[in-house]
């Protein structure tokens, strides 16, 4: 008698994750075309990330006033991220669609390095600064820490010439 033995092999399936950082500011924008880019690669999924400073509590609210500012926060600035993808691909959105994370953190650039080692992008795609009040740097703070402490390749795409 003939035994035919099956092993099945799972197959994995590596997805390809570029995380691109946003502050939803120009140079920010110029770095989403070039994550969006990538999407060329099969098996890649664009995850757009904002952090944002958590909401202020120094009068002292309750727990449910302040799970309340959080969402009120988190919506407010999930409008501001379909409003960045709508300026910046119109209904020509790209395919995948991208993911949308938003956090809400008191130091956003730790947070996104913390997210970078949870999900463990591919690449992390980020414009070379943003709208910080600090205008005069070549290089923005939290595209230096991004660079200083990424787990991934970084890819820091310039500012536009004119600004």
């Amino acid at each position: 008698m003939e035994v035919i033995v099956f092993i099945f092999v799972a197959m994995e399936f590596h997805t390809k994750i570029i995380l691109h950082p946003t502050d939803f500011s120009e140079n920010s924008a110029n770095a989403l075309h070039t994550a969006a880019e990538f999407l060329a690669i099969p098996k890649t999924r664009l995850v757009i990330i904002h952090v944002d400073e958590l909401p202020d509590i120094s009068d002292n609210p309750s727990a449910d006033e302040i799970d309340k500012r959080n969402r009120e926060k988190k919506n407010e600035i999930l409008k501001k991220m379909v409003q960045y993808l709508r300026n910046n691909f119109g209904s020509n959105e790209p395919i995948p669609v991208p993911e949308k994370i938003i956090r809400l953190h008191s130091t956003p650039y730790k947070d996104i390095i913390d997210y970078i080692i949870k999900i463990e992008p591919y690449m992390v795609v980020v414009g070379q600064k943003g709208d910080s009040e600090i205008k005069h740097l070549a290089m923005g703070n939290i595209t230096l820490h991004i660079l200083e402490k990424a787990t991934c390749p970084v890819l820091v795409v310039p500012s536009p010439r004119n600004q």
